[in-house]
């Protein structure tokens, strides 16, 4: 049953959110920092926008600071955001990413813990610990369940796609139910299913350029989006491909995909679809206040820090600003 929250209560977190975003990566600042004379510069933009000086800082330690600055943003609107379901809906990524890494690093002879995040619910190291107890009381049921599933599936076939799936299809089924559970779920509800849709538009790309036939990709594709996956299966082609997602906001990354098909640039295919969320959130930006404002706010956010984690790493190991510039996403504000 939904939570009896009313936009009422997301009246000061708005106003809040509202007031951070003009000190956020734009396409202006972007530009300054690509065109930057030194790499002091280029930092010196970046703490404009409210980060730590990085020009001495290592890669590494870029990085490390900006996956800070993620943990402290998720930490601070979980604290401020009335329904606790929606900061926990972004932090769903993370405990399932860091799930991902664990079990395919089970069998591995070294530690893939520099692949971890700080920014889901549950500490890495106690799903670590979980894997390798095979005990999971302390860990939230779904993603118990599915890291289980995925370490099973994992030991039987040892094939890691199999057991990324497993964990992608209870992702998804999480998402969608913790959005399900808000007061006003229509925005998020649509979040969850954009997110499922590039999922699923993604997956057919790769498997099509695998050669792969419809009731292999069947069993492959996540339900619970926009486009149904039996549709998506058995009508795919790069004739009809932009058909299937006419409508909504991916239309333009199924050309993008329909032409990878046919040898085009699979970073412009990627690029669209990471677009594609932006235009749908840009929606947000029409809202005075609400949950929408935060998803928003949030999936702007994580862009920004993708971002600006490619343009300081890139920067600093000699990247060309044109290579740089292809690579970027487009930005919330």
């Amino acid at each position: 049953m939904a939570e009896k929250i009313t936009n009422e209560n997301y009246l000061y977190i708005s106003a809040m959110l509202r007031a951070k975003e003009p000190k956020m990566l734009n396409s202006e600042r972007i530009e300054r920092i690509l065109s930057a004379a030194s790499f002091k510069d280029a930092a010196q933009v970046a703490v404009e926008c409210g980060y730590a000086d990085m020009t001495a800082m290592s890669t590494s330690e870029i990085e490390d600071a900006i996956e800070a600055r993620k943990v402290e943003i998720l930490a601070e609107l979980s604290r401020l955001v009335p329904e606790k379901a929606l900061v926990e809906a972004f932090r769903l990524k993370y405990d399932y990413h860091n799930a991902k890494v664990l079990v395919k690093s089970m069998n591995l002879p070294y530690s893939a813990e520099e692949l971890l995040s700080q920014a889901g619910r549950v500490k890495p190291e106690r799903l670590s610990e979980a894997l390798s107890t095979d005990s999971y009381r302390f860990i939230p049921l779904k993603l118990g369940k599915a890291m289980q599933e995925a370490a099973d599936t994992l030991a039987k076939t040892g094939n890691p796609q199999l057991a990324d799936l497993e964990l992608d299809r209870m992702y998804t089924e999480e998402l969608l139910e913790l959005a399900e559970t808000l007061g006003e779920p229509e925005f998020a509800l649509g979040y969850a299913r954009m997110i499922i849709d590039t999922a699923n538009l993604r997956t057919l790309i790769r498997v099509q350029k695998m050669g792969r036939d419809a009731d292999y990709l069947r069993t492959v594709l996540i339900d619970g989006g926009s486009v149904r996956t039996v549709r998506l299966s058995e009508e795919a082609g790069t004739d009809i491909l932009p058909e299937l997602f006419r409508g909504t906001p991916l239309v333009a990354a199924a050309e993008a995909g329909a032409a990878v098909l046919e040898g085009g640039s699979l970073t412009v295919f990627e690029k669209a679809c990471d677009d594609a969320m932006m235009h749908y959130l840009r929606d947000a930006k029409l809202c005075g206040y609400g949950n929408a404002v935060v998803i928003g706010y949030l999936t702007g956010m994580e862009t920004e820090l993708m971002d600006l984690r490619m343009l300081m790493t890139g920067l600093k190991t000699g990247i060309s600003p044109e290579t740089i510039r292809e690579r970027l996403r487009e930005t919330y504000v």
